[in-house]
């Protein structure tokens, strides 16, 4: 027997492609550099499931912001040691030091800073305190202690027990924006002496760092100033 086949039919619709509810965010590009704390434009578009832009959303997004990869910065050739900040042969030292912009590098979060420890102090360092600030200078002209908008980044009860590279993890990280020069302070508070530790340094060609150490007969080394407290020196070494 045979088979013939049925005629063919067909129909055509107008489909409207309506996008469905946000499933992702994209941005679009932003020029580089940026810094920290200005603002700046961007433009956020919201896509659905299947790539088609979703032109009717009017929500509200919850951005944050992350560093991906972390890159380590020596600063210095280190072929000096300097007995600060770890001047341990006094009660009390604080050192604050200029490191300029050329060294540092590019913006970012700062989570730590290490020291290559020569030498051991040789007791624990109360009241271990790093803290950071931008800074206009690139030398000291006049040796002076800074006072104000300081970012206290690690404070701890140090206990220096080796040689080599130590490293202090930030409780508070560091926003370095990567046009200034970046201060650094660091101070200790005992109520004895024992002898002091060192460090790899590095000479600088002009006076990029201060320093003071005192017996406790000049009260809390992260309070001294212009007008109280141990006045300072100036040194061209560079921790």
């Amino acid at each position: 027997f045979g088979c013939r086949p049925f005629p063919s039919q067909g129909s055509s619709n107008t489909i409207d492609l309506i996008p469905g509810p946000p499933q992702y965010f994209a941005w679009d590009s932003i020029e580089s550099p940026q810094s920290v704390n200005v603002p700046f434009q961007a433009v956020i578009t919201a896509f659905d499931a299947n790539g088609f832009k979703a032109n009717g959303f009017n929500g509200t997004v919850d951005l944050s912001g992350g560093i991906f990869g972390a890159a380590t910065r020596t600063v210095g050739t280190g072929t000096g040691t300097w007995s600060f900040p770890l001047y341990a042969y006094y009660h009390d030292a604080r050192t604050q030091v200029i490191y300029r912009a050329s060294d540092i590098g590019s913006a970012g979060v700062i989570t730590s800073l290490s020291l290559n420890v020569t030498k051991k102090p040789g007791q624990i360092l109360n009241n271990w305190t790093i803290r950071m600030k931008h800074t206009p200078l690139s030398t000291y002209n006049t040796a002076t202690w800074e006072t104000e908008d300081w970012t206290l980044v690690y404070q701890a009860k140090e206990n220096i027990g080796t040689t080599g590279w130590k490293t202090f993890v930030f409780t508070t990280p560091f926003h370095y924006n990567g046009l200034q020069n970046l201060m650094v302070d660091f101070s200790f508070n005992n109520s004895s002496y024992t002898s002091y530790g060192s460090c790899s340094c590095t000479q600088a060609s002009g006076y990029q760092s201060i320093y003071a150490y005192s017996d406790s007969g000049h009260g809390d080394p992260l309070l001294w100033s212009a007008s109280t407290g141990k006045v300072p020196t100036a040194s061209r070494n560079v921790p």
